[in-house]
Formats: structure tokens, C-alpha cells, sequence
């Protein structure tokens, strides 16, 4: 299992074929902003959930989608945090994986 955070936006990653590929963006729900897959290419999302950095109202805390590595090439993940209503990203997140 390979995690990552908000400092691989913008890289390439090698995953293995038939690993497990994390990543955990920073958020806080009671914002009203979330993270969303935009893209994923040949990765499969297996499971996405907000995760509470605390048990105080409010608490900021992180977004986190698996990944499992599908087919084998260069896909290109794609993410964008905002809120539902509003037609304008807040927040970007590219990651290149190479599943070999």
C-alpha cells in the first residue's frame, strides 16, 4: 500500500499491479467543501471517506479515497474540492501512477 497527501499533487508515482493506492487530502466538512474524484483513469476507487482529525465539532481532518491499481499503464487521477452548489473549484489535485 503506497499513501499519499497533499504534497503528491503534482508528481508520478509507480504503483504495483494489484496494490493499494491512498491518498488523504486535508479538509474540513463542516465547511461545506469536499474533495471528489474528477478522474481516475484505469484505477478502480474502492472506498472514500471523511476522516475527523478530532471529536470537537467541527474539527478539521482528511478526505481519503483508495485506490486499487487496475490495468497496467499511465493514468492520470484527478481531484477537485469545492462545494456542491458552487460551480467554481476550490482546490486541485493531479497525481500521475504508473501501474506496472
Amino acid at each position: 500500500m503506497i499513501v499519499i497527501d497533499e504534497s503528491g499533487c503534482g508528481t508520478s508515482i509507480d504503483l504495483p499491479a494489484g496494490d493499494t493506492l491512498v491518498v488523504r487530502l486535508a479538509g474540513q466538512a463542516a465547511t461545506g467543501y469536499v474533495w471528489v474524484v474528477e478522474e481516475a483513469g484505469g484505477l478502480v476507487l474502492s472506498d472514500k471517506r471523511y476522516v475527523s482529525g478530532g471529536d470537537r465539532p467541527g474539527a478539521a481532518g482528511y478526505h481519503e479515497f483508495r485506490f486499487e491499481a487496475g490495468e497496467a499503464g499511465t493514468h492520470v487521477l484527478r481531484f477537485k474540492r469545492g462545494r456542491e452548489w458552487e460551480e467554481t473549484a476550490a482546490g486541485r489535485c493531479e497525481v500521475v501512477v504508473r501501474v506496472r
